[in-house]
């Protein structure tokens, strides 16, 4: 990975952190909080996926 991958990555990371920090206050209680914070988690690895393929395309 470039620098730029990382920082991007990181970026990803500390964003959806506080999506989820977010939902949890939100739904605290709630029986959607665990469906929602799996489609968080979810999302943010298919992101970081298509930043590692970007290294397998240019390689």
């Amino acid at each position: 990975l470039n620098d730029d991958q990382k920082r991007r990555i990181a970026e990803m990371r500390k964003e959806y952190e506080a999506k989820i920090a977010e939902k949890k206050i939100l739904l605290a209680g709630s029986e959607e909080l665990t469906f929602e914070l799996q489609k968080l988690n979810s999302a943010k690895e298919e992101k970081i996926k298509e930043i590692y393929s970007e290294t397998k395309r240019a390689g």
